[in-house]
């Protein structure tokens, strides 16, 4: 039997454009890229901080979530509410590790996205910052 390798945690910080907040709902913004074949991706935490326009606040908009690339799995507990996305004031949320069993895919990035519809009217970006941990495959 192999042993399992497991990799050190890793960070990787993003700035999401306005124009990509308003898109994403269409179009989900890959934060992590595919980690390569025979490995997964495990997200540890996702922390996300809001810096908005206090003269351009966002309308519109749904809860956000990440998923990996194409699907529909989500790898963190609960979800940013659009309110939180629609607000003048600065914030920092804390996304932590999924609280069920999921089975992450393989070779699958990560993206963010939300869930009901596209951000209107709104300026300001989001810093997103995620650790995690690629693992190879036996």
């Amino acid at each position: 039997m192999k042993n399992f390798i497991v990799n050190d945690l890793n960070t990787k910080k993003v700035t999401v454009t306005a124009a990509q907040i308003a898109a994403m709902f269409a179009a989900p913004v890959t934060l992590l890229p595919a980690p390569g074949n025979n490995k997964v991706l495990l997200i540890d935490s996702i922390a996300v901080q809001t810096v908005p326009d206090p003269a351009l606040s966002y309308t519109g908009g749904g809860a956000v979530n990440f998923v990996y690339h194409g699907t529909s799995i989500i790898p963190h507990a609960g979800s940013i509410a659009a309110a939180v996305i629609q607000s003048a004031v600065a914030s920092v949320n804390q996304l932590p590790d999924t609280a069920a069993a999921i089975q992450p895919p393989v070779n699958t990035g990560l993206d963010i996205t939300n869930a009901t519809g596209a951000f209107a009217t709104g300026d300001g970006t989001l810093i997103v910052t995620v650790w995690y941990s690629i693992h190879p495959l036996n």
